[in-house]
């Protein structure tokens, strides 16, 4: 005899729901590890943070205009988890 798919044990929903933050505002800053100050230029429409270093610490870092936008995700992987979320919109 096979069993049948309905006749399986019904087990309580033991699922926990995580809070997904969202996500960070135009013109929120954050500090990475090396202390320069990333500013929230845009959120996409997916909810990606593109994020620009304005006045890098490092001289040679340092180009003319603005700064380029990086996603927020490339930035941690390149310099490290952001850290001191600066808050504060400009």
């Amino acid at each position: 005899m096979t069993a049948n798919p309905i006749d399986f044990p019904l087990f309580p929903d033991r699922s926990i729901p995580v809070p997904v933050p969202p996500p960070p505002a135009v013109g929120e800053r954050f500090e990475d590890q090396g202390g320069d100050v990333w500013r929230v230029t845009e959120v996409r429409a997916d909810g990606e943070a593109l994020v620009a270093c304005d006045e890098p610490i490092d001289v040679e870092d340092r180009g003319e205009g603005p700064s380029h936008a990086w996603t927020l995700r490339k930035v941690e992987r390149r310099f490290g988890p952001l850290v001191r979320p600066l808050g504060g919109v400009l």
